[in-house]
């Protein structure tokens, strides 16, 4: 069966062409197959021809020699990848990365050769560009010391280094918080003006409201309807496009909240706590660089039974609060109990109880899951080390999560590189409640879903809690995943908590600027109110 057929899609100078569809569409692959980026198991017909420069040059992709296809990726096309942690090289700086790609294309090709410091100046160019702060420090840095978000920003200014006329993004914005998110949706907009096209790839209807001018909309490998994104968003003629719309989470519901909505609830430490945090203070150190406070001062609980959202901006220190909690990051002081054991400076055999009863869901699945074990295999990792079962009993388990998790049996044959983002990220979920735990971590767990499969997921996890009842840490930088799910939310910045409460409270009317900046900068999935917001930002 195709994975994508029949498909004619024209990019236009200055314009945003968006490709919609769910998880296993066929999006992607359109994108990489036209780029010759597909495994030498995938035939790959028709045609893809690159018009540029002003002699109406054009290129044919598909077919060409590996050499053109090599001048043309990265010197003419763009590409930003939707798993950074697997995009990145891990064994070079972010610095090194963006020179490589810049000398890589612009050697020999009629460009004066540049020197050191031109190219260090062009790097930090680069990344203020795409708004990541301290771009002295993210240059110097491996991918692996840099936050979800921060690592695809580095993509993103990848993308740019030879200021490509054309940028396909696939899923540009999906590990990114919505400051961060707006700011390069901004970026994307200037690069149209510049006369850029770009192909964006995304599940997320609010990204497309606030950027895309044409919109076509995939399912099961074939487009079911195109049209300019006033006109699919207004009047959609296919009923799996309003199947979609009407699937998108709305913050702006909740921002017509009632002043003083969940203002008279109050806030205390749960009963029954499952996770109990007090004065956390985590430290990184590194010889010949200056330490980076990461957490300051953090306390928190989570009872059995609650979901508590957490928030904040990228590099606000969400993911290092979680990584605590599994004695994966060090404390430098405070305590961090789990389930009534002191996690902090605990030793590896004094930990195991913990992680036994602590499910980890993790942000980017493609590097969470073993390439080289089936989707299987994966899911009974957990059985295999921690729960008394027959070879029998794990396969049917196996095959219970994959039904939970709406994903069909067979797949447990599969390999992760066989499977779509978001079909990845369920069978993280699927592995990381497999042994049914007190507390689950749930690190950007939807940031790799379609809003339909999205709304399953966050549909399953509130079944499932009720029925087990364990404790939930929900990361995302998704304000309204975080609203429909959440009971309690907490904002980070800076390592800090600057607000916290019950979630209608804290989302529809919160105290602080801070907070209230994240909030406005959600995109509301209606192209009008989303262009009336930033005239009136700009005004």
């Amino acid at each position: 069966m195709p994975a994508s057929e029949g498909i004619d899609l024209d990019l236009v100078p200055g314009r945003v062409l968006a490709l919609v569809g769910e998880s296993g569409s066929g999006k992607s692959v359109t994108a990489l197959g036209s780029l010759g980026l597909l495994p030498p198991t995938a035939r790959v017909s028709g045609s893809a021809v690159l018009a540029h420069g002003g002699n109406g040059e054009e290129v044919e992709l598909v077919g060409a020699p590996r050499a053109v296809l090599d001048d043309t990726r990265g010197r003419l096309v763009g590409t930003i990848f939707q798993e950074p942690a697997t995009a990145l090289d891990p064994l070079l700086t972010i610095g090194a990365q963006i020179t490589e790609a810049i000398r890589a294309h612009r050697s020999d090709k009629g460009h004066k050769r540049e020197s050191r410091s031109q190219l260090r100046g062009r790097v930090r160019e680069l990344l203020t560009r795409v708004g990541l702060p301290d771009v002295e420090r993210i240059a110097a840095s491996y991918p692996h010391q840099l936050s979800g978000g921060q690592q695809q920003r580095a993509c993103i200014a990848l993308a740019l280094a030879c200021d490509p006329p054309v940028i396909v993004g696939d899923e540009p914005t999906t590990a990114l918080d919505v400051t961060v998110q707006a700011g390069i949706l901004e970026l994307l907009r200037s690069l149209t003006g510049d006369g850029m096209a770009v192909l964006l790839i995304t599940h997320d209807m609010g990204v497309v409201a606030d950027i895309a001018d044409d919109v076509a909309v995939m399912r099961r490998g074939r487009i079911v309807e195109r049209g300019e994104v006033d006109r699919i968003f207004s009047h959609p003629s296919h009923p799996y496009t309003r199947e979609l719309l009407d699937s998108v989470p709305r913050l702006d519901a909740l921002r017509e909240a009632p002043a003083g909505t969940g203002s008279d609830q109050e806030v205390g430490r749960p009963n029954d706590a499952v996770v109990e945090v007090t004065d956390l203070d985590v430290v990184y150190k590194a010889r010949g660089r200056r330490p980076v406070h990461a957490v300051r001062g953090v306390t928190l609980a989570i009872s059995a039974g609650e979901i508590l959202g957490l928030v904040g901006e990228s590099g606000s220190g969400k993911s290092t609060i979680a990584g605590t909690l599994t004695g994966m990051v060090p404390v430098t002081s405070g305590s961090v109990r789990v389930d009534g054991i002191e996690v902090a400076g605990a030793s590896r055999r004094e930990l195991l109880p913990v992680r036994r009863q602590t499910g980890v869901v993790y942000q980017n699945p493609a590097s969470a899951l073993n390439p080289r074990r089936t989707i299987g295999a994966s899911i009974a990792e957990p059985l295999l080390l921690h729960a008394e079962m027959t070879s029998a009993q794990r396969r049917a388990r196996v095959r219970e999560l994959l039904e939970q998790v709406r994903l069909p049996v067979s797949m447990a044959e599969r390999y992760p590189h066989e499977m779509s983002g978001g079909q990845r990220q369920r069978v993280a979920i699927a592995r990381a409640l497999a042994l049914q735990p007190r507390l689950v971590i749930a690190d950007e767990p939807t940031s790799a879903l379609d809003v339909s499969v999205q709304a399953v997921v966050l549909d399953l996890l509130v079944s499932l809690q009720a029925d087990l009842g364990f404790a939930c840490l929900f990361v995302s930088h998704d304000l309204a995943v975080v609203e429909q799910i959440a009971a309690r939310t907490i904002v980070l910045s800076q390592g800090r908590v600057v607000e916290e409460g019950p979630t209608v409270q804290v989302l529809a009317n919160p105290r602080q600027e801070y907070t209230r900046r994240l909030v406005a900068a959600v995109p509301v999935p209606d192209p009008k109110v989303q262009r009336a917001r930033r005239a009136a930002l700009v005004g």
